[in-house]
């Protein structure tokens, strides 16, 4: 029998509006018991990242749920996929890399995640056509061109 476990939320892109996503994938939302993860919690985890093949069952399916319910170094109560993720990925901050927040979502592989991150995009393109000025603006404040260049 599963017991409510604790998960670890994932950051995401500051232009997101929908609800909040675990590492393991779920929607963070009702009586859900999630946390915001720090630096040290992800390097306390990142040894323990390799055994994410493991709880895969090694061929793509879930091993069964004993083995994906406990793990030694885990904390006790916390979902442990969500803590290998946290393991492998670390703590990541939009600021200092936006590329590694975004990982996850570039590498959707099901059509619904590939159809919203598209239309996601197409927003922020149309969003940029709307407000070209201010998108020159932010490119110049943040130095991109120059970025580019290097």
């Amino acid at each position: 029998m599963s017991t409510a476990k604790t998960h670890v939320l994932r950051v995401k892109p500051p232009w997101r509006q929908d609800g909040n996503r675990t590492r393991c994938g779920r929607r963070a939302e009702g009586r859900m018991a999630a946390i915001q993860p720090d630096a040290l919690m992800a390097a306390t985890a990142r040894p323990y990242w390799q055994w994410s093949a493991i709880i895969r069952g090694g061929n793509g399916h879930l091993a069964p749920p004993q083995v994906r319910e406990t793990y030694p170094g885990a904390p006790a109560g916390l979902c442990v996929p969500c803590w290998l993720n946290l393991g492998r990925y670390g703590y990541q901050d939009w600021r200092a890399d936006p590329l590694e927040v975004l990982r996850v979502d570039l590498a959707v592989k099901d059509d619904h995640g590939r159809r919203f991150l598209a239309r996601e995009l197409t927003a922020l393109a149309d969003l940029v056509a709307a407000h070209p000025e201010e998108f020159r603006q932010a490119m110049e404040d943040e130095d991109v061109l120059t970025a580019l260049a290097g």
